[in-house]
């Protein structure tokens, strides 16, 4: 199982959402298979993310965060690592916003190293 506690990660990439931006950065917790992460930065003032991850590092989230228009979001979302090179990892990914009962969108997390 991939090891998420105390990494960093920023967003590179975010389809359709302007909360999101390279200025993002998500710090994970992690015990057992329940990982956890806080985020913020660009628009988003503070965001939560909680759930489950299984033994190829596969997360299934939940996630809320307040925007700097004072806009709350929800929804769930799942990571899909990528391990690089240099033993770093990129999270891709799927998410739906709570209030969207639409197609999902991509959001991309790079390492911070």
């Amino acid at each position: 199982m991939i090891d998420f506690h105390n990494r960093s990660f920023i967003c590179v990439a975010a389809a359709e959402c302007p909360d999101f931006t390279t200025e993002t950065v998500f710090h994970f917790k992690q015990y057992g298979d329940i990982v956890h992460a806080t985020y913020n930065g660009g628009n988003i003032q503070y965001g939560e993310l909680i759930g489950m991850v299984d033994q190829q590092g596969i997360q299934q989230v939940i996630f809320n965060h307040d925007n700097m228009d004072f806009q709350c979001y929800s929804g769930t979302c799942t990571f899909t690592p990528e391990r690089l090179h240099d033993k770093s990892y990129v999270l891709h990914g799927q998410w739906f916003k709570t209030e969207e009962d639409t197609a999902s969108k991509e959001l991309t997390l790079e390492e911070l190293r």
